[in-house]
């Protein structure tokens, strides 16, 4: 097994870049993995990093080694990983990333479920609109949301798709009138949300004869918190733009109603974003497919 060990190292190394990486991913120590690695170079009798002091690449040769050998090694752990899972419990600590909303919305109330269903497993889950980086801060997965994710070399699976609604309560457009148009809204109060990273308002999005249409309004108070919007809005302050997920329930029992719904973008989604399928730990692995199963 230690040629299998060593292999594993290669390719998380290769895949992370950083021999450091590799080896949290791995449950390693750094010298460990470097230690794998010179080993697996001198049975080939070639190199296969080109190492600098701040990363390392794969030279050509340790590029042909990973195409040949990754499927093979892949397919070994996972069988491995299935007769295991057949004979264990989930058990162990999960560290969890999510976005606030989405995480008040839809993960929290579903987190007493899953500790019925695996109590050997804790869960940590931090709220945050910063992007997180699995890999230094300890994460074993991440929760966002957006219309589309940054290319990234980690993985990534859909959770679920949600639409942005714009609505206001009845009070609001009883006092100042329903907009007739998008356009119309720039003589309206519209609460907006300030992206905490880069202090830019986020912009409204709709969808108009097919076409992406951006609405940023001129009147608005900003806030970076969309659980405020929301509440903003109940107080009839303004018009807001939110995730569906927010607000759906108070759209179903008539405390906002949603304006422009047919024209509403419907391209947004939550996605559940972590290192490799392949270091995927089994209470991971059960967290992922319970969040895939029971949120809609």
């Amino acid at each position: 097994m230690q040629a299998f060990i060593e292999l594993r190292s290669f390719i998380a190394s290769s895949e992370l870049q950083s021999f450091s990486a590799a080896a949290r991913n791995l449950g390693l120590t750094p010298s460990a993995v470097s230690k794998h690695i010179r080993k697996l170079e001198d049975e080939l009798g070639v190199r296969l990093f080109a190492r600098s002091t701040r990363k390392i690449v794969l030279t050509d040769q340790g590029q042909l080694f990973l195409e040949l050998c990754r499927q093979p090694t892949l397919d070994l752990m996972e069988a491995g990983k299935t007769i295991t899972e057949t004979l264990a419990e989930p058990s162990g600590q999960i560290r969890v990333s999510c976005t606030t909303d989405y995480g008040r919305v839809r993960i929290i109330p579903l987190l007493g479920q899953f500790m019925q269903q695996y109590p050997k497993v804790e869960c940590e889950l931090i709220l945050t609109d910063t992007i997180s980086d699995l890999i230094s801060e300890n994460y074993d997965l991440s929760i966002r949301v957006g219309s589309r994710l940054a290319d990234s070399a980690f993985i990534s699976r859909k959770l679920s798709g949600f639409e942005l609604a714009t609505c206001a309560s009845p009070e609001y457009l009883e006092k100042y009138g329903k907009p007739k148009s998008i356009e119309d809204m720039q003589s309206h109060q519209c609460i907006t949300i300030r992206l905490p990273r880069t202090g830019k308002m986020l912009s409204w999005e709709f969808v108009r004869r097919g076409e992406q249409v951006v609405f940023t309004p001129n009147n608005f108070i900003s806030t970076n918190d969309p659980e405020a919007l929301r509440i903003m809005a109940l107080n009839h302050v303004g018009i807001i733009q939110t995730g569906s997920y927010g607000v759906e329930k108070d759209i179903k029992e008539g405390r906002l109603i949603q304006l422009f719904k047919n024209n509403a973008a419907k391209h947004w989604a939550a996605y559940v974003i972590y290192p490799s399928k392949e270091s995927l730990s089994l209470k991971v692995r059960c967290f992922i497919d319970f969040l895939a199963s029971n949120i809609c």
